[in-house]
This record gives C-alpha cells, sequence and structure tokens, in this order.
C-alpha cells in the first residue's frame, strides 16, 4: 500500500543550530506572536529545507532562442520524461514580471512536490552530495553509490537510501544500519559488479529513478544552449543591474557563471563582462557555460577580488591581456558582488556540517569586498551589492553590513530598483 513520504528536519551541528534558535525565537519576535508559535514555525522552517523547492525557474538564454519556442520544447521534454515516470506532467509557465524567466511547477499533491511512493525490498545507499541531488530530479550516477547488496543487477527494482551521517563504508555488502532516509524507487542501470568489482572507475547512470519521493524535473542535459538553471533572486539581481549595451562590467565573485552569464546577455554579448573567481576549477565552470551559451565577451580569470582594485602602476602594466586583473579605480560601468556566505538557506539539505566559527565569520569576509567594489566603480556609476544569503541569521548580518556601508564607505548610497517582487509562494 502507497505511502506518503516525510523528510526528517534539517540536522545541523549543535552550537550553530542553539545559534540560530536563539536568534529565530528572539524576544520581539515571542512578544508578538507568543512563545509557542514561534516554536511552531522554526520547526517548519527547519523541515522546509529538508524538500526541495516547490518550483524549478529556469533563464532563457533570449540572446539566441526565443522564450516561447524554449517553452514549447521543454514542456514536450517535461511530458516525455514525466510519462516514463507515470507521473501527472509539470506544467511550464512564464514568470509574471521577469520577460526572460520560465516557471515549472511540479505536478504532484497539491501544495507540495511531495508524492505517495511504497520501498521496496532491495535497497541502494548513496552518499549526501548524490542523495540531495535526487530531491532535485536527478537520477543516481555511478559515484554516489555508496552500498548495494550483492545479489543487486542490471534490471532490478531497488529502494534508494541517503547515508545521512556519511558512515556507511563504500561497498559494503550487508544491509546498511545507520541513520538513512527514503528517497525513492528506481531501476538499477549498472550491476554492483560493474559499480565496485571493477578495475575502472565506474560512470553514467547507475540507478534511473522512476519512484522518487519528490516530484521535481530532472534538467540534466535538457536543452543546455537556451536554459540556465537559476535560483530567482540572482535573476532578478541581473535586471536590477540592468547594464546598457557597450558597458564594461565587474562580476566579483562570479562562479558558477549564472549573473555573469545573464549580464553579457543583457548587454546582447556586446561590451566586456570581467568574471572574477579565487577558484580556478570554478572559473573553469564559468568559461564552459559562456561557451555553451554562446557568449563571447566574458573574460573569466581566477584572482582575488579583494585585491582588484590597485594603484600601482607596476601592477596594473599587462603586456599580453589588457582585460586581466587588477584594474585602476574607476574602471567599471557596474559592479555586482554577490558575496561569499553560509548558504544556509540552501534547499534541499539534509545535514549541514557548517561550524560556528566559519558561520560567524562571514560578515567579516564579507565586508573585505566591499571597499573594492566601490572604487572600481565609475563616478556616475552604481555598485550593486546583492543581499546575503544567510537565511534566519540573514537579516541581522544584513542590517549590520548595510550599517557598516554606509558608516564607513562614504560613497555609498542606498537607491530603490526595480524590479520588486511578491509572490504568494
Amino acid at each position: 500500500m502507497m505511502g506518503s513520504v516525510t523528510l526528517p528536519k534539517v540536522t545541523f551541528q549543535p552550537y550553530v543550530e542553539e545559534l540560530l534558535e536563539k536568534s529565530y525565537l528572539n524576544e520581539k519576535a515571542i512578544s508578538q506572536v507568543g512563545d509557542e508559535v514561534c516554536k511552531q514555525r522554526w520547526n517548519s522552517l527547519l523541515t522546509a529545507l529538508s524538500y526541495p523547492p516547490a518550483y524549478t525557474v529556469l533563464r532563457v538564454n533570449t540572446l539566441h532562442h526565443s522564450k516561447e519556442d524554449t517553452k514549447q520544447q521543454l514542456s514536450q521534454a517535461l511530458y516525455q520524461q514525466f510519462s516514463v515516470k507515470q507521473r501527472l506532467p509539470a506544467e511550464v509557465s512564464d514568470h509574471p514580471c521577469l520577460d526572460d524567466t520560465l516557471i515549472i511547477t511540479s505536478g504532484s499533491l497539491p501544495g507540495t512536490n511531495e508524492v505517495p511512493v511504497s520501498p521496496c525490498s532491495k535497497q541502494v545507499i548513496v552518499d549526501q552530495q548524490c542523495g540531495l541531488a535526487v530531491l532535485r530530479g536527478a537520477d543516481i550516477f555511478a559515484p554516489g553509490v555508496l552500498a548495494a547488496l550483492p545479489d543487486m543487477v542490471k534490471g532490478d527494482k531497488v529502494s534508494v537510501y541517503v547515508d545521512v551521517n556519511g558512515s556507511c563504508r563504500r561497498g559494503l555488502t550487508k544491509p546498511f544500519e545507520g541513520e538513512k532516509v527514503f528517497l525513492g524507487n528506481g531501476d538499477v542501470v549498472l550491476g554492483r559488479r560493474e559499480l565496485f568489482v571493477t578495475t575502472c572507475v565506474p560512470r553514467g547512470v547507475a540507478v534511473r529513478m522512476t519512484e522518487p519521493i519528490c516530484d521535481c524535473p530532472s534538467l540534466n542535459g535538457v536543452l543546455t544552449d537556451r536554459l540556465f538553471l537559476q535560483n530567482l533572486p540572482s535573476i532578478v539581481v541581473g535586471h536590477v543591474v540592468s547594464p546598457a549595451v557597450g558597458s564594461r562590467v565587474l562580476d566579483m565573485c562570479a562562479a558558477p557563471g549564472g549573473k555573469t552569464t545573464h549580464l553579457a546577455t543583457l548587454m546582447k554579448d556586446q561590451g566586456v563582462v570581467i568574471a572574477l573567481d579565487k577558484s580556478t576549477n570554478k572559473i573553469r565552470k564559468v568559461e564552459e557555460n559562456a561557451k555553451r551559451l554562446g557568449l563571447s565577451c566574458i573574460h573569466a580569470y581566477s584572482y582575488d577580488s579583494t585585491k582588484a582594485c590597485s594603484r600601482d602602476m607596476k601592477m596594473l602594466m599587462h603586456d599580453a591581456d589588457v582585460n586581466a586583473p587588477p584594474y585602476p579605480p574607476g574602471t567599471f560601468d557596474c559592479v555586482l558582488l554577490d558575496a561569499p556566505c553560509s548558504g544556509l538557506g540552501q534547499r534541499p539539505q539534509i545535514s549541514n556540517q557548517l561550524q560556528l566559527s566559519e558561520l560567524k565569520s562571514y560578515p567579516a569576509y564579507q565586508r573585505m569586498f566591499f571597499s573594492t567594489e566601490g572604487h572600481l566603480c565609475t563616478a556616475h556609476a552604481q555598485s550593486h551589492w546583492q543581499k546575503m544569503k544567510q537565511w534566519w541569521i540573514g537579516p541581522l548580518v544584513h542590517i549590520l553590513n548595510l550599517n557598516y556601508l554606509i558608516r564607513f564607505l562614504i560613497l555609498v548610497e542606498l537607491v530603490w530598483k526595480a524590479p520588486t517582487l511578491m509572490l504568494t509562494s
């Protein structure tokens, strides 16, 4: 008999959870709605973080493709995908305010994207990274499989569980007795021998999910030159910056390149978009995304953005590449800073291992970028600072850093910018 699967609340490190709970259950909130209501809302938030968003947001590469044609092709691809899973097809709709954005709404149970599924007898254990991808609609690829019973062969129907605490030994042949969470059922593509009894590194899909508990679409390989999977706030910030054609723009923390490629698209690929990130591997990802979307005005560099502004003429002499950092003050018409943050609001999550010391380090680290950002703008340009994604502690961090900006960086002025969105969901 089918049952509705409920995911457990996300867990944090004890001191982190204590800080977050204390910040959320503050005196002002309790005085307004009461202690009991505050605790209910706190627990609801912890539960919500375990689930993927009810909506999947995609930005269309409008420089080379029409949104309407892309919408039709996406709808057809999802219809075929959901037919295989014997599920109601996901609905693709236009965003009401953003002309380059599509929204995919799950076809699952009303008010949720949780689907009733019953486990079967054979089990596969996957690591947490793989488990989160499954909740977002992905199939299971070979590197994510931790354990399977010896008799698992191609064609078997299996239940998929995620190892919550990272305690499952890779290649385990016995039933895993540690803490685990059921993610759904699937069909085996690579048997146990292909996964663990081989001299080659296994690659490709190991289990194709047919009954995931959360009915998110799988977008791997779907219209890759037309679509970019992106969070709605990240798309909004591109429209807020709204760079003119021919502008010179800097994205200070660019990887993986969603906002970078959006800015280049809004500029019709005319002008210069500089993308910086400290990680060489992340910069390669920015370059790959730019190439995939057919954008040529993006120049990506592995560089520490906090050191991107310099008045030293010797440092500014670039023999080979005039676009390479560092840059003199006033170089850019627009500067976008989405500073590194804790990622506490990312969904879905199962077990967050962030340490308290790391969480507390972010506000000071974010401030290191501000001075550089302000000085790199031209005299009449605006510097665009995307709201920190700190989630519950975020409003506090955001306000403290805004106060810092206003008090210590006199060149900063807060302005009202469109678009603003009010979503009931």
